[in-house]
């Protein structure tokens, strides 16, 4: 039986090059995309997005297996911390629906459009 596969879209600590990438290396990187009327935030060391109109979010997506969704939902402690959604994502040459994580508790301080960078959040905050 085959397993089913998911598109999932990833904006921060799961990123190549970041501290959680691991958790994606075994599944397939589709490439880089962008999702529509979001905005990025400073949460802890790691961000969190949140619906703005206007604004967007870029990351990366990959296809991944049931296991990994069941694997990337305990680490974002989906359904307290963040909450998993389909969204469409899209890019130069193609529009998906994926899974995208949204952060579930209030924010302040200001949206950041685009794509995420460990100096935004990292130098003031982490301890790794």
């Amino acid at each position: 039986m085959e397993k089913r596969k998911h598109a999932v879209f990833v904006y921060g600590t799961l990123m190549r090059g970041e501290r959680a990438a691991h958790m994606l290396d075994q599944y397939e990187y589709i490439g880089e995309f962008t999702l529509q009327d979001y905005a990025l935030y400073q949460v802890s060391y790691y961000p969190g997005i949140k619906e703005v109109p206007g604004a967007y979010v870029t990351g990366e997506a990959y296809m991944v297996d049931d296991a990994c969704i069941k694997d990337m939902d305990e680490y974002e402690d989906e359904g307290t911390l963040y909450l998993r959604k389909k969204v469409q994502i899209r890019n130069e040459q193609v529009s998906m629906e994926a899974f995208v994580y949204v952060y579930n508790q209030d924010v302040d301080g200001p949206a950041i459009t685009g794509k995420w960078r460990k100096g935004d959040f990292y130098e003031e905050n982490s301890s790794n």
